[in-house]
């Protein structure tokens, strides 16, 4: 004590070290309770949203809670135009005992005869090509083996996407020795007829 006292110069130095000694410590424990609280922030926040996903998984699964308002039923699955070349057509099919399928997907009546799971297989882009397109009428045996099909062409045929759908399509049904007529004179009955009886099997 009396080393200090007869010293300032070194009293006056010990009090500044630990008053600053006592600011960084002060600062350090704000620090950490800064630390401390954004942490039991996060884990609030992150709380919450697995509440929520839950309840929204909930919700999605529960029929009571899902909201359905967006869906509702179509008046057809087909325009008037096919509805008109549907009766015409029914009135050939009933004679050679063939089914009339509407709208299937060509996935749906074409395979692809690639490995799906072999390394560096294409057969999704194979697929992906045919999976959301539809034939307009599909015309089945008794077996229900394809046979032929039909596409009632209108005015939307001439549009670029659909020049190009039609010429793959086109290509593909011939390829796998599928007859497929497009229809612009959908109310001839004679027409159709002899385009059935002339591409059934022998």
């Amino acid at each position: 004590m009396y080393y200090f006292i007869n010293n300032p110069i070194v009293a006056i130095f010990t009090v500044v070290v630990v008053v600053v000694l006592l600011i960084i410590l002060y600062f350090l424990t704000l620090l950490k309770n800064r630390r401390y609280s954004k942490k039991l922030q996060l884990i609030a926040v992150n709380s919450e949203k697995n509440n929520n996903n839950s309840v929204n998984d909930k919700s999605l699964n529960n029929a009571n809670a899902f909201n359905y308002s967006p869906y509702k039923l179509e008046s057809s699955l087909i325009t008037l135009r096919e509805f008109s070349f549907f009766r015409v057509l029914k009135l050939s099919t009933s004679k050679h005992n063939l089914h009339i399928i509407i709208k299937p997907r060509i996935a749906d009546f074409v395979t692809v005869s690639l490995n799906k799971y072999e390394k560096g297989s294409l057969f999704n882009s194979y697929f992906n090509k045919i999976n959301r397109k539809h034939i307009d009428f599909l015309l089945c045996n008794q077996d229900f083996k394809p046979i032929l099909g039909f596409e009632v062409d209108d005015s939307t045929h001439q549009r670029p996407d659909r020049v190009e759908r039609d010429s793959f399509v086109g290509g593909l049904y011939k390829f796998i020795g599928l007859p497929v007529h497009h229809v612009y004179d959908w109310n001839n009955p004679d027409t159709i007829e002899n385009y059935i009886t002339s591409n059934l099997p022998k």
